[in-house]
């Protein structure tokens, strides 16, 4: 860094070396940083592999039915169902998005397929970055057989980490009882998903 004498070029190199910081960071947590691509993929090599349980919180993603990797993801899940495996997902909604016409065909869609679907809306939820339990939580990660999470949190330029510690492991499980304890569960009445 002494070295470098043009002003933009140092103002380069200093974030060069505070992403390679905060990647190192994640490593020694555990965590193994992923862009988009490699995040879908690690998921639905995950989904394949389990053999008991996966467990998810999930913001709702318009247009998940038309992206490819979310498809080959979702897949994996009918496949997993198929193999006997208890899929849970908890959707992190507005109240208002409920009546969405995109959303209750989402909806309808894992529920007719078989997997829980569970509702939690966004204002009886801690905001993102508060102390405690929520400061990094993303309310969209996975967690398969309670032995691996993929997160989509993660610094730029990374789209998501994925890792198997136990203590990560912990806190993510934690995490899963904490929004379950403010889900709702739901029903399908009249051709609409709606809370019980």
């Amino acid at each position: 860094m002494r070295r470098i004498e043009d002003p933009e070029c140092l103002q380069k190199a200093r974030e060069i070396v505070a992403r390679i910081t905060r990647n190192m960071s994640l490593l020694q947590r555990g965590f193994i940083p992923m862009d988009e691509t490699e995040f879908m993929m690690e998921a639905t090599k995950a989904a394949d592999a389990a053999k008991r349980s996966l467990k998810s919180v999930n913001q709702l993603t318009p247009g998940w039915d038309t992206r490819s990797v979310i498809i080959k993801y979702y897949q994996a899940n009918i496949r997993a169902l198929e193999r006997g495996v208890k899929i849970t997902r908890t959707f992190v909604l507005r109240r208002d998005q409920l009546q969405d016409n995109d959303v209750q065909k989402m909806l309808r869609t894992h529920y007719e397929d078989g997997i829980e679907v569970k509702l939690v809306y966004r204002d009886e939820l801690p905001a993102g970055g508060e102390a405690g339990w929520t400061k990094d939580c993303s309310y969209s990660f996975g967690v398969f057989d309670d032995r691996l999470v993929v997160d989509v949190s993660a610094p730029a330029p990374y789209f998501g980490v994925r890792t198997s510690q136990r203590a990560e492991l912990r806190r993510y499980l934690k995490m899963l009882d904490l929004v379950d304890h403010a889900s709702h569960a739901v029903t399908l009445r009249e051709s609409e998903i709606v809370q019980v």
